[in-house]
């Protein structure tokens, strides 16, 4: 295990030919640096028309700097971080170089803007989180399963990853995969998984405790408000908290948590199992339960632009401003139906952690889909006090917001927390409580998961959404034509890389070597030479950029000569004469050349071992090889643990047995079974013993 970044020298550089082709992969010293100051000045040029911010309208909207500086400077830039009251903005840069820092300076008054330096750009490290989430399932097949995953993109620009019992050969598959320099991993323990909140049957003591005479979250009234306890007769063990109005497409909707509802249930006002169960609200429809999605669903009913707000026992209803973002250290509120409203502050901490609007994700078991999802864009937040409640049982669904002095701010949908050692004493009932909670980022519902959508009755719409992620970077290659000093150079096709300086690793039959440099003129661009070679034959060559993983190709090497083909014996009884019957026919097909031994086999009796030299792969023995001594048909050969085929008595033998001539010739032929007999037990007495006059010290039996 590990955390935090540490710098870990495990890969080895290739020794090339020449020293001029050192320099050609290795890239040489200054050259990128003058490269990036020739294209800062000519993003300079380029810049003269680029607005002004001023303090006013940095500290109103300090976010407003990031588009401009992710199309300006895509290869460098990574994130804008807001301190001092949003009086002062930390810009950060993968390269701290003077020409664009002297832009940025200029787009806001004098000490308004500073930096500091981040890993992977905001474009690497998006690119990056993708493939994460791409990868979750795949990894799982292979036991390695990812409990979170977040970019740190204010901050150290790395992937932070959370891992279910971390091992080192689980921590050597992520590295490889992602770029052990990119990533940050983390031992999770089973009790530390996330959880959905959602309460359970059986389990609330908390009878209608929210019942006041102008209504509350349990007693509401259409149109229906935020806030309010929902549940369905038709998913016991499903109490939730209805999230905040919208219109969509010309409807009215409620937004509420995906897992709570499965799609075209009526739901209900009241809590989860008590009788009655309250009024009709109305019925869930649109739904996302893919993987890698986010955690709403909609339900169609007449809604307000108000939420409850408040303690538990004493709710308020709210009118509803609009909707915003996730600063980190901001404070929010949930305003869930069976915690009431509790505060809890917006962090970065770690392993189980994502962090403010970026797309970060956990993997957990949703009871509802009876399988483990993986939920993105997530923000994470902690209660403001020890053993404090920021999210219960029952909320899920339910709005997360900022409290204002004339109204709420809707901020993210409560999805889920860890109820392991983080579980905290509840205020009014026995469910479980936890000081943390996962809820999907409001910006991504409005602008990406329902684009279009506005608050009910107010102008907070996303007409506006971000831009979408860039599509992930990948890597393709194979054996060009262009001579290297060992085989051919390889061509490695990058697509989809941003523009600037790439550096990759060679990686030939498990070792790496780099990393290996040279600047991308577009996006998708194909190197033929000083790229990677091949040194020893094998089929495991990739390379490995940023993170991203190429395909495998086999060696470049020419291919090893096919194995030979197997030995092989066939055997039949030949027409030499032998001391009893014919020797039999030995013929050896595909074996060494030099000493052979055999055995012969009759009706189950091993003789031998009988040995001759082969001259030749394939070769045919005639004499001193074996005989038979007795009628039966299983007969055979075994020579360095191949067997022959079976053959059946020799004819020869058995005809002289059978003719019944003359008492002489019957009697010529028992004695010559006899002696055979009486030569198979000196065998067997003596080892070693050859019978005269049966040939060379080579001859055989059957």
């Amino acid at each position: 295990m590990r955390s935090g970044f540490q710098a870990r020298s495990r890969l080895a550089v290739v020794a090339l030919a020449s020293a001029a082709l050192s320099v050609a992969l290795l890239g040489v010293p200054g050259t990128a640096s003058a490269e990036s100051r020739a294209m800062a000045r000519a993003e300079s040029r380029a810049s003269d028309a680029l607005p002004h911010f001023s303090r006013a309208r940095l500290q109103a909207d300090p976010d407003a700097l990031e588009p401009l500086l992710q199309s300006r400077f895509p290869g460098i830039f990574g994130d804008v971080e807001v301190t001092g009251r949003s009086a002062h903005v930390v810009v950060l840069l993968t390269r701290l170089e003077s020409g664009p820092m002297e832009e940025i300076r200029g787009l806001a008054p004098r000490g308004t803007i500073s930096f500091a330096r981040t890993h992977l750009s905001g474009l690497k490290l998006a690119n990056l989180q993708a493939r994460v989430t791409r990868d979750d399932s795949a990894l799982a097949r292979r036991g390695i399963r990812l409990v979170s995953w977040f970019p740190g993109i204010k901050g150290d620009g790395l992937e932070h990853i959370g891992v279910l019992h971390l091992t080192s050969s689980k921590e050597n598959v992520l590295d490889r995969m992602f770029g052990r320099h990119n990533v940050v991993l983390q031992d999770v323990t089973t009790s530390a998984i996330p959880r959905p909140a959602t309460a359970v049957r059986g389990v609330l003591g908390i009878g209608r405790a929210s019942v006041n005479a102008q209504g509350g979250r349990d007693s509401d009234s259409s149109p229906w408000s935020g806030g309010d306890n929902i549940m369905s007769p038709d998913g016991p063990g499903n109490g939730c908290t209805s999230g905040v109005g919208i219109t969509y497409l010309g409807a009215p909707y409620m937004i509420t948590a995906s897992h709570c509802f499965d799609s075209s249930w009526p739901v209900y006002n009241g809590f989860d199992g008590l009788q009655p169960e309250g009024p009709f609200m109305g019925t869930t429809g649109a739904q996302d339960t893919s993987n890698g999605g986010a955690d709403t669903e909609l339900i169609s009913m007449p809604v307000t632009n108000r939420i409850w707000t408040g303690a538990i026992g004493s709710p308020t209803s709210s009118p509803v401003l609009g909707f915003g973002d996730n600063p980190l250290g901001a404070t929010v509120y949930n305003e869930g139906a069976y915690s009431g409203e509790e505060p809890s502050t917006v962090k970065s901490d770690f392993p189980i952690a994502v962090e403010s609007d970026a797309p970060g994700c956990i993997t957990l078991k949703v009871p509802l889909f009876g399988r483990n999802r993986t939920e993105c864009h997530l923000v994470y937040a902690v209660s403001d006090t020890p053993g404090g409640i920021a999210n219960q049982e029952g909320d899920s669904g339910g709005p997360i917001v900022q409290v204002g002095s004339d109204g709420v701010t809707v901020t993210g949908i409560d999805s889920a927390s860890t109820f392991g050692p983080d579980t905290v004493p509840c205020h009014v009932n026995d469910s479980a409580c936890s000081d943390n909670i996962f809820y999907t980022a409001m910006t991504y519902v409005m602008w990406n998961e329902y684009p279009g959508a506005c608050i009910v009755n107010t102008t907070s719409c996303g007409s506006n959404p971000t831009p979408p992620p860039p599509p992930p970077g990948s890597i393709s290659i194979g054996w060009g034509g262009t001579p290297a000093p060992s085989g051919d150079w390889m061509d490695i096709t990058f697509n989809n890389f941003p523009v600037g300086s790439v550096s990759w690793y060679c990686v030939e039959e498990g070792t790496s070597y780099g990393p290996y440099t040279t600047t991308l003129k577009s996006s998708t661009e194909n190197l033929t030479t000083n790229t990677c070679y091949d040194t020893e034959p094998g089929g495991s060559d990739y390379v490995v950029s940023d993170g991203v993983s190429s395909n495998t190709i086999a060696t470049d090497a020419p291919a090893p000569p096919p194995p030979p083909p197997p030995g092989s014996i066939s055997i039949g009884w030949g027409g030499t004469p032998a001391p009893s019957g014919d020797w039999m026919d030995i013929t050896f097909n595909n074996f060494p050349v030099g000493s052979v031994s055999w055995y012969c086999v009759e009706e189950g009796t091993s003789y031998g071992p009988y040995t001759t030299t082969l001259t030749s792969s394939t070769e045919t023995l005639t004499t001193n090889t074996c005989y038979d001594t007795e009628s039966g048909g299983s007969d055979y050969v075994v020579a360095d643990g191949v067997g022959s085929n079976t053959i059946g008595t020799d004819e020869g033998e058995a005809l002289t047995l059978r003719r019944g001539l003359g008492h002489a010739e019957v009697r010529d032929s028992r004695r010559v079974t006899l002696e055979a007999a009486v030569h198979r037990l000196r065998e067997r007495i003596e080892p070693g013993w050859s019978r005269p006059g049966a040939g060379s010290a080579s001859s055989a039996h059957g």
